[in-house]
């Protein structure tokens, strides 16, 4: 979703990147999502660790303003009908433009990051976090309540 141009939500919708609780890192997610929103809202996905609704991702600009679920396939027509009155190649050049624009790094960070994420999921939190969530138990650095 990260890397899409436009994302369509239902209300019922959650966003969530709970890597860091399996013992790795969302490196290939990051320069995406910061290319599409702020540090701090990436920031609250990617080190919160909680879902974040529908309506606070519009709001931090992850996606458009959530629909209702029984009116998302009508959102979509709707969007796709307004996306193909554009031209062709003004559309592409408008891409192309925004690319350049707002994030010229982001394909050397993306670079960067699949390094970051192979040597991520090679440790051992790596390892335990991955088999907890397997297993439907808690990671062994989570805290037990006491």
């Amino acid at each position: 979703m990260a890397s899409c141009d436009l994302v369509l939500a239902s209300t019922n919708a959650f966003f969530a990147l709970p890597e860091p609780q399996r013992g790795i890192t969302a490196a290939m997610v990051t320069p995406l999502l910061l290319h599409r929103i702020a540090t701090s809202a990436a920031n609250e996905l990617l080190l919160g660790g909680g879902r974040m609704s529908a309506t606070r991702a519009a709001q931090v600009g992850l996606c458009l303003e959530p629909v209702e679920p029984d009116e998302l396939e009508a959102a979509e027509a709707k969007l796709i009908r307004s996306i193909l009155n554009g031209s062709k190649d003004a559309l592409a050049q408008t891409k192309r433009h925004v690319i350049n624009c707002a994030g010229p790094n982001v394909m050397t960070q993306l670079d960067e990051s699949v390094e970051l994420s192979a040597l991520a999921r090679k440790t051992g939190d790596a390892r335990e976090g991955l088999q907890a969530f397997l297993e439907k138990r808690k990671a062994n650095w989570i805290p037990t309540d006491k």
